[in-house]
């Protein structure tokens, strides 16, 4: 397809190579803003610390959930109780009806 040099490149076609500095982003950003960390490891210092809190965070929201959860049980199972709903019916012999 040919462009003129001041026009934009299509979005849309399959064929052309994808360029990731179309918005002339500097080679700096582009590199750290794809998820790629340039040490050898893979993780830097910051990334590390990052994953530590999500864990926390999970676990906390997990324990949080748990105990809430106990506590939503036990007061159903308390009212239940309370309004006999729980305990086996009584037979009613169909003779007598």
């Amino acid at each position: 397809m040919n462009q003129l040099p001041n026009q934009p490149p299509n979005a849309f076609n399959v064929n052309e190579p994808q360029n990731p500095n179309v918005l002339n982003i500097p080679e700096q950003e582009v590199s750290s803003s794809s998820g790629v960390a340039n040490s050898e490891s893979g993780h830097t210092p910051a990334s590390g610390k990052i994953i530590k809190d999500i864990k926390r965070i999970y676990i906390i929201l997990l324990v949080i959930g748990l105990i809430v959860g106990g506590v939503v049980s036990l007061g159903i199972v308390t009212l239940l109780n309370k309004v006999d709903t729980i305990d086996i019916p009584a037979r009613v012999d169909e003779k007598t009806q």
